[in-house]
């Protein structure tokens, strides 16, 4: 679950967020649309504890993650927020398989559970075949992210910044 109160969040002069509400249930799949320079990213950023808020409150899960250490934040991000990003921010000089295990390995998750987790994804995608590297097509950046989404059901709360384009 997420939950936002009052969120603002500033550039300088420029106010960009202007105090958000906004409740997203478990399962629940939510679109956030809007004009170029609307704060969309911006958003999204701050949900997912990538940026911080300039006044508002933060619950994922119950945890009310403005009260992190750093430390704390970094290890809850890890166990607990998936993200694909809007430029894929894949690692090209690894196979698609030792991409999709990555979080996990950063987790601590063991080798052999990260290569199970990531194989059955991929075989759950019907992308059991992709075992070249990355480095051969920019459409592999894409067909990853697809990939990374699917491996987020095994995290609580993905963030997805439209994994299509780029």
């Amino acid at each position: 679950m997420i939950e936002l109160q009052g969120i603002t969040k500033s550039f300088g002069t420029l106010q960009v967020l202007k105090g958000i509400d906004l409740m997203i249930e478990k399962g629940e799949v939510v679109s956030i649309v809007g004009p170029s320079g609307a704060g969309k990213t911006t958003l999204l950023q701050i949900m997912g504890t990538l940026d911080k808020a300039d006044t508002g409150t933060i619950l994922l899960n119950g945890t009310e993650v403005s009260c992190l250490k750093e430390k704390e934040l970094s290890a809850f991000r890890n166990r607990q927020i998936g993200f694909v990003f809007q430029f894929h921010q894949l690692l090209p000089e690894f196979t698609a398989l030792e991409n999709v295990m990555m979080p996990a390995l950063i987790a601590g998750t063991s080798s052999s559970e990260a290569m199970r987790k990531a194989k059955e994804t991929l075989a759950f995608l019907g992308l059991s075949e992709l075992k070249i590297s990355l480095m051969i097509c920019e459409y592999c950046h894409a067909v990853l992210s697809i990939c990374l989404s699917g491996i987020l059901r095994y995290l609580p709360l993905p963030v997805v910044h439209r994994p299509y384009s780029g």
